[in-house]
């Protein structure tokens, strides 16, 4: 009687060894050396290392963590008004995961101990620091002013501000891994006060991203880090702590415009949490049109006041 094998799904163990199969490639491996095979090869170098660099992404998200459901773009960048670094943390009530940056020492210490320190929704951090960061890459003026201090030609400079630009213009469809990529290779450092948010970026880092590594700095010393401001107060609200971007007060809420701002956010964080690596990927498993999730995510970028206006309106309504 003859037992046939096979009709199973790979798992993901024996997908990842099949890929990295180096005898599709026309090669031998052993102890950890590679030789040229007898035999021809079936998978072209081209595909294999484009495959081979997917791959080794994955290895760095999953390290990282940023292929988690939701990634702490902060984690290691983030402090509090005191100085103190803030831990990546979250909670799970009623099936839903809500994550913080909470002040360490809120960690560390004891109720008795007086411990001061914040537990801030990291969402609301994350969500403002990265439109800080887009705008910055919007402006000519900005981005100029930050490569100042490099000994560039004005072509070269030309380059680096279209280029900033362009990212600028694809900001909500950067594969949640590559927005990771790119927060952790520019920013310094990331400060919450009680009336700001201060991020520190890198110029040497920037550039880097902007123009490789072809730049040199001028002769006059080292370049200062890039500050740029986000005001935003810290209130209490209920138990917890959120960040509130200015202060006014809309008179009526427009309830339809508070449920279409939070399919927004959802949708933007959907595609944040990197389930998804574009938001064209997304529209087709939702089963909708790109058009209607590329409308929802320019909802997120109204304007902090009308944003503002709007939540805290529907909050005091309530």
């Amino acid at each position: 009687m003859v037992s046939l094998a096979g009709g199973n799904r790979f798992s993901r163990g024996a997908l990842y060894t099949l890929l990295q199969n180096r005898l599709y490639r026309g090669e031998i491996a052993h102890q950890g050396k590679i030789y040229p095979g007898q035999h021809e090869a079936i998978v072209d170098a081209e595909l294999w290392q484009v495959v081979q660099e997917k791959l080794a992404g994955n290895r760095q998200a999953r390290a990282r963590g940023a292929s988690a459901e939701e990634p702490n773009l902060f984690a290691g960048l983030i402090t509090d008004g005191y100085g103190q670094r803030m831990t990546p943390t979250h909670a799970v009530k009623k099936g839903h995961r809500y994550r913080y940056y909470v002040s360490r020492q809120l960690i560390t210490c004891t109720r008795t101990n007086d411990a001061k320190g914040w537990r801030i929704p990291a969402g609301d951090v994350e969500s403002l620091v990265l439109d800080r960061l887009r705008a910055f890459f919007a402006s000519q003026h900005d981005v100029g002013e930050a490569l100042s201090c490099f000994d560039l030609d004005a072509s070269t400079v030309r380059s680096a501000l279209s280029k900033a630009f362009h990212l600028s213009e694809s900001w909500t469809t950067l594969p949640s891994i590559k927005m990771s990529e790119l927060v952790r290779s520019v920013v310094e450092g990331v400060r919450v006060h009680d009336e700001a948010i201060n991020v520190t970026v890198e110029p040497k880092e920037l550039a880097s991203v902007l123009l490789g590594n072809n730049c040199r700095l001028r002769s006059d010393g080292q370049p200062d880090l890039i500050g740029l401001c986000i005001e935003a107060k810290l209130r209490r609200v209920g138990k917890g702590i959120r960040l509130v971007v200015g202060g006014g007060i809309a008179e009526k809420p427009d309830r339809q415009m508070i449920v279409l701002l939070r399919e927004a956010h959802a949708t933007r964080d959907a595609l944040m949490a990197g389930r998804d690596e574009t938001i064209d990927a997304m529209a087709r498993r939702l089963g909708v049109k790109r058009d209607y999730l590329s409308a929802h995510m320019r909802v997120t970028y109204l304007a902090p006041d009308i944003v503002r206006a709007l939540v805290q309106a529907d909050t005091h309504a309530n």
